[in-house]
């Protein structure tokens, strides 16, 4: 393993400088081309940072925490922004692999020492490579998914199928019938399924008629999701996300649509950003966060043991938080194409 006065030397540059970039202390101060030399120098020539030691260094003796994620989850940037909140307010110092190759990441967080790894990757084969890899290094890993997987490493999340069994009987309350899902490619989000597992018994639940083409898996696209109101006519939609609730929101917005007088809009999870949302503040879900990072944190303290995953493992329930995006429904609103305001 390459150390940073080598690496400064094949490079020509000086370690001053190397550590600065590297380091990530005020990397502004640094050219762009110079910036970017000295990242694919450290990865062409195998260099891993030791946050263990650049810790001794600077006199900080905070654990670290290393989460693992991807950016094709939808749910990657509300669990960052939660769990970062979290590890702040106890003196505990993240730090984030997104979208690497899962062996390299693993072998970089091993020589770092991190102790715990809080992983979000979306697919099965990823956590199953990232499983083994942990089981390698002997690693304490909390999976952020709503099954549990592995007997050795516990699930932490919400019981996604029974929110959304609640929301659609929420939204019946209102005397809505005709409910569009909009969810995502289930091969690519894990808690997909089981959302729209929950949407199927939520309506099943209030004998309301299973229609396929109110449901729709996959990334966000303005023509079809029009395309499938002027079809189907909803009085409300679903959504699997905040980020995909604003979205939605925006494009109902932009095509002169009320919310909620036109079409109500009910999210699953929650963002500052719904509460904040400059026309209609989204109604949304939420749940005890604390309770989820205690209880992720408390198996990290315990001893490891090859029952962990099943000792461990818990999901959650969420409440719903009205704010005004939810009313009773516009059976004579028709979904008619409207020009689409310039933003």
């Amino acid at each position: 393993m390459i150390s940073q006065k080598e690496l400064a030397k094949r490079l020509g540059i000086s370690q001053t400088t190397v550590s600065g970039i590297l380091g990530g202390v005020r990397t502004e101060m640094f050219r762009p081309e110079l910036r970017e030399k000295v990242l694919r120098g450290a990865e062409e020539y195998g260099y891993v940072r030791n946050v263990s030691a650049s810790a001794v260094r600077t006199g900080t003796n905070r654990s670290t925490v290393a989460i693992v994620g991807s950016s094709r989850n939808l749910y990657t940037q509300e669990l960052l922004f939660l769990l970062t909140r979290y590890l702040n307010k106890r003196q505990l110092v993240p730090r984030c692999y997104v979208d690497g190759d899962i062996e390299k990441t693993f072998l970089e967080i091993a020589a770092n020492q991190i102790p715990y790894v809080i992983n979000n990757l979306s697919s099965l084969s990823e956590r199953k490579k990232s499983a083994e890899c942990a089981r390698k290094h002997r690693m304490k890993m909390a999976f952020i998914c709503p099954v549990r997987e592995f007997p050795d490493f516990p699930a932490f999340d919400q019981d996604t199928t029974g929110i959304m069994r609640k929301m659609i009987r929420y939204l019946h309350g209102f005397g809505h019938e005709r409910i569009l899902l909009h969810c995502a490619r289930h091969k690519v989000h894990s808690t997909a399924e089981c959302l729209h597992r929950g949407y199927r018994e939520g309506l099943e639940a209030c004998a309301l008629p299973r229609e396929p083409g109110l449901a729709v898996c996959g990334e966000f696209d303005d023509a079809r999701f029009w395309s499938l109101l002027e079809k189907f006519r909803p009085t409300a939609i679903v959504s699997v996300s905040p980020t995909l609730s604003v979205r939605i929101a925006l494009s109902l917005e932009r095509r002169g649509v009320e919310i909620p007088h036109d079409l109500s809009l009910l999210s699953f999870g929650t963002l500052p950003m719904l509460e904040n949302f400059p026309k209609t503040p989204v109604t949304s879900t939420i749940g005890d966060e604390m309770e989820r990072f205690d209880d992720i944190f408390r198996y990290f303290h315990g001893e490891r043991t090859a029952a962990d995953g099943e000792f461990y493992s818990r999901f959650y329930d969420h409440r719903i938080v009205e704010r005004q995006s939810v009313a009773r429904p516009d059976t004579a609103w028709k979904p008619r194409p409207k020009k689409v305001r310039n933003q």
